[in-house]
């Protein structure tokens, strides 16, 4: 919701850190995701993550729009933008499950090119079709992996979260 009204910055590094506690108020988000990871025996074998790949697709959505927002008519600009997706290798098959073609028709019905395109885009893809296309990324390409799996694909994870892994894994095997 805020992206819509004043967009998202990135920091450097994180300003504050939330904690996470068992919760069944809401039927997803982080209270249920820590009952579900209790739930197993070895959690962390057992307990699957987002593939980093998934999140490499969706940078790469959008490293797309913002090239193709340069363009200078409308038709140019949907034309540069299915031209890139189409080269890539995920895109087309994710987009396609979220219906990506029914933005591109808004798009080009209104218009819409460069800075208002980019905004529609924004207004389109909210936090909950962001989860539908990693969701797509799972079901058609990337499959969820274990904690020591998404170290091993490159996952960036934090140097605390790293430091605490590795002691687990330490007393784990102890």
């Amino acid at each position: 919701k805020l992206a819509k009204h004043n967009g998202v910055v990135s920091l450097d590094e994180p300003e504050l850190s939330i904690a996470g506690r068992d919760s069944e108020r809401v039927p997803f988000g982080t209270g249920p995701a820590l009952i579900k990871i209790g739930q197993h025996q070895q959690a962390l074998q057992d307990y699957r993550y987002y593939h980093p790949k998934s999140f490499k697709a969706l940078g790469r959505l959008r490293f797309v729009l913002n090239n193709s927002a340069a363009e200078i008519s409308p038709e140019r600009f949907l034309a540069r933008l299915e031209s890139s997706v189409s080269q890539d290798h995920v895109l087309p098959d994710v987009l396609d499950s979220l219906r990506f073609d029914r933005f591109l028709l808004h798009c080009s019905k209104q218009a819409l090119h460069g800075q208002r395109a980019l905004a529609a885009f924004d207004d389109w893809f909210d936090a909950f079709t962001t989860l539908k296309f990693v969701h797509a990324c799972r079901d058609l390409f990337y499959e969820d992996l274990p904690l020591g799996a998404l170290i091993e694909h490159g996952a960036e994870l934090p140097a605390d979260l790293l430091e605490q892994y590795n002691t687990i894994l330490m007393n784990w095997s102890a």
